[in-house]
Order: structure tokens, then C-alpha cells, then sequence
């Protein structure tokens, strides 16, 4: 009897896109996982579709977080603290990541021209008890800019280890408006208060009390009255009066240039729900 073959499933044109659109994002192990294929299938694949298999096609500013030194540096150091993650491969390289709602994409395309970079940002679907959820990615491969954002607080696996950055006095604002981008809230009740405003607050997430008691460090220094609740091994920081609230927006906002437009506008919206005689 002759030697029988291996069968080799045939590549559809759905995977050639997947494989298109998350090239450069993905290892070639993590697009097999995906499509139930190997790492070596992947790329005899990339090969014959035209793609080099080296990651580093795109290009960027590599030390953008070398030393925080702008508004927009600040900002995104608190956004990536707040959302971000650093992926040690374990293979001498590591990564920075990025995934947010679908809505959000052009926030990452603001990320993407800060670092003037030409990475592509790949949208996913998925099903969560039947409900379908939609999000965008950027991944950066770049062991040099991983290792710059963990010398500023940034480490892999941060949810418990972030640090509260030695920066500029000047920059807080801005780092501090990222992480509340990415893990605060600006909230409105519709309840009133007893002289007839909307009760609102400002509250911000971590499971580093370090960190945390470092943003309520600054808020105590410029008159903001804040609460940190520890909540199962959570921190939740809350400024609920007008007058905290107000200060909060005036000086996080003030001359500021970047930003998530969605809270942006609600704090608009809570400064005109402010009695007149809070206005700076």
C-alpha cells in the first residue's frame, strides 16, 4: 500500500484577512491559536501572501516615553496605566497593548500620531453570553518602549505593582486626567441635592493603594476633598462635593489638548449643572 498523504486544510479568504489585518499586532503563534493552525503554518502562509515575517515593519518613535516631558507624554503614561499592559514574551522581547471599545478607535489613532507611528489598529468581535461586544487593538512591538514605560510605574502584571511616576509637578494634571481616561468615571446622579443640584462625582479605580494615595497626595495639595475606600483588595477614590468636583475639572483640563472626548463633554456637562458661584 503506498504512503498516504496529509491532508492539508485549505486556507479561506476570511483567514487571509485575519492573517492581513493583525500581522505586525500578532505573533505567528498567536494568529495560529486563533485560526486553529500552526506557528509554521502561519508562516509558509505569510511567505506565500506576500508578507516578511519580521514584526518590525512599522515604524515609530521608539523612546517616546524615555523621559516624560509633555502634556501629551503625561497624558498617555496615565491612559497606558490606567488601560494598557506590557506583555513579556519571556523570549528576551516584550510588547505594549492596548484594547479599548470599539468607539473608542480614534483615541488610538491619537496614540498612534503622538508616536508618529503607521501601525495598524485591528478590530475584534466577541460574544459574551450572547451579546456581541466590539474592540479595537494596538500593539507596539518594542522591547525598548516596554522598558521605558515600566521605569515609569508601568510594570507587567501592574494591577497590583503600579507606581505613581516621578514626574513634573506641572505634568500630574495630565497624567492624572489619562488615568481617569481610562479608569475613573465622571458620574451624575439624577437624585438632587437639597438645594436643588444634581448630585455628581469624580472617582477613580486601582488595586495599588500606592498609586492611588498618590493621586489623593496631589487633589489634597491643590484644595480637592477625596475619600479612598478600600473595597476587596480595591482601591476607590471619590471626590463628591461641587467645589472638589470643579477643581478637579478646572486643573485637569486647564490648557489641555489631549483627551477622551466622551468625558471631556461630561464634564461640561457637570460644570453647567454647578451653581454660578463656583466658576474660576
Amino acid at each position: 500500500m503506498g504512503e498516504v498523504g496529509r491532508i492539508t486544510k485549505r486556507w479561506t479568504n476570511e483567514e487571509d484577512l485575519f492573517v492581513k489585518n493583525n500581522y505586525g499586532n500578532m505573533t505567528c503563534s498567536e494568529i495560529g491559536e486563533k485560526l486553529m493552525r500552526t506557528k509554521m503554518s502561519v508562516r509558509k502562509r505569510l511567505e506565500f501572501i506576500g508578507l516578511s515575517k519580521s514584526p518590525n515593519k512599522y515604524s515609530y518613535k521608539k523612546d517616546y516615553f524615555k523621559t516624560i516631558d509633555s502634556e501629551h507624554k503625561a497624558y498617555w503614561l496615565g491612559f497606558l496605566s490606567a488601560d494598557g499592559c506590557i506583555v513579556d514574551t519571556n523570549k528576551g522581547s516584550k510588547r505594549v497593548q492596548l484594547i479599548l471599545k470599539e468607539d473608542d478607535r480614534d483615541h488610538l489613532e491619537k496614540l498612534v500620531k503622538c508616536i508618529d507611528g503607521n501601525m495598524p489598529i485591528t478590530l475584534r468581535k466577541q460574544t459574551v453570553n450572547g451579546n456581541v461586544y466590539g474592540s479595537c487593538r494596538l500593539v507596539i512591538h518594542s522591547t525598548e518602549m516596554a522598558n521605558d514605560l515600566i521605569k515609569h510605574g508601568v510594570t507587567p502584571r501592574k494591577t497590583f505593582t503600579i507606581k505613581f511616576p516621578d514626574i513634573s509637578e506641572k505634568l500630574i494634571p495630565h497624567y492624572i486626567r489619562g488615568l481617569i481616561d481610562g479608569d475613573g468615571s465622571l458620574y451624575i446622579n439624577n437624585k438632587k441635592t437639597k438645594t436643588g443640584y444634581s448630585k455628581m462625582s469624580i472617582e477613580l479605580l486601582s488595586a495599588s493603594e500606592e498609586h492611588i494615595n498618590g493621586v489623593k497626595d496631589y487633589f489634597d495639595s491643590i484644595g480637592v476633598i477625596s475619600n479612598v475606600y478600600d473595597i476587596k483588595n480595591h482601591y476607590h477614590l471619590m471626590a463628591c462635593s461641587m467645589k472638589s468636583i470643579n477643581i478637579i475639572i478646572d486643573t485637569l483640563y486647564k490648557n489641555s489638548t489631549i483627551y477622551l472626548e466622551r468625558k471631556y463633554e461630561k464634564s461640561k456637562v457637570m460644570k453647567n449643572l454647578m451653581p454660578s458661584s463656583l466658576a474660576i
